[in-house]
């Protein structure tokens, strides 16, 4: 039952990033109805991309963020359950408040890079999370010592022009990586990466126009069935067109975000 303090702690939340998109005319965070499109589509389409991924899972959604993404893995996906964790006391209030009518969807502070759960997990989504770090090889290996045996990791990170980037355009980002780089920093920290997934984007300050020839050219480029369609935020399997993704990138013809299925290995 949603009491009145949870009513209230809910418009406070609410308010407070309405308040942000009005002023900055961007949000960071993913709260349904108040994100702009764009942001909202490539969240929404990740959640509903891994729900897939979870059904009859224990789950853990690290950096939950507003928690919608991991109702989704309930409700879409058909989790066993899920524990939502984030480093915002702030977040984890808001989330217990608006979710809570789900028995099997929980909520928990938490530091990506120093969190300790006895309980391990089938399964760990962590999307947009590792840009936001500096100790990004302890959050790594915290996520190794989380997973059950044979257990998978699923993560995103937006894709950068620069091999290591240390200053993004995003102010809310410490790093970004491009595509071979960020393989090679998942690989060499102990997982094996099972599949390798691109979620593009036009760039938007180009005109309509010359976006859609420049689809016509990413198209033409890569020449697989499976790309003929190129909206907004879907998720592509990459394969070994890794490359030509960058390049498309790195050209500042469209942008993206990487989006990985791993398994641990001994290192």
């Amino acid at each position: 039952m949603v009491t009145r303090s949870d009513e209230l702690t809910i418009l406070e939340f609410e308010l407070k990033h309405l308040a942000e998109l009005v002023i900055n005319n961007s949000m960071e965070r993913w709260l349904p109805n108040y994100t702009p499109l764009g942001t909202h589509s490539a969240h929404f389409n990740r959640y509903k991309w891994v729900s897939q991924f979870v059904k009859d899972k224990a789950v853990l959604d690290l950096a939950c963020g507003s928690g919608y993404g991991s109702k989704m893995l309930i409700e879409i996906g058909e989790a066993k359950s899920v524990l939502g964790g984030d480093l915002s006391n702030e977040v984890i209030d808001y989330c217990r408040a608006k979710h809570k009518t789900l028995s099997n969807l929980t909520f928990v502070q938490l530091d990506a890079c120093k969190f300790n759960i006895e309980n391990k997990f089938d399964l760990i989504v962590s999307f947009e999370t590792i840009e936001h770090l500096l100790e990004v090889e302890l959050f790594l290996a915290n996520i190794k010592n989380s997973l059950k045996n044979k257990a998978s990791f699923v993560l995103s990170t937006p894709i950068s022009k620069k091999s290591i980037d240390h200053n993004p355009e995003n102010p809310h980002h410490l790093i970004e990586w491009d595509i071979p780089t960020f393989l090679y920093l998942i690989e060499k920290n102990g997982f094996v990466v099972q599949k390798k997934f691109i979620q593009p984007y036009k760039i938007e300050f180009r005109p309509q126009g010359i976006a859609a020839r420049i689809k016509r050219r990413v198209l033409k480029l890569i020449k697989k069935d499976k790309f003929k369609k190129l909206d907004d935020f879907s998720i592509i399997e990459m394969d070994k067109d890794t490359h030509l993704w960058q390049k498309q990138i790195n050209d500042n013809k469209i942008g993206g975000y990487v989006i990985l299925i791993c398994k641990t290995s001994k290192i």
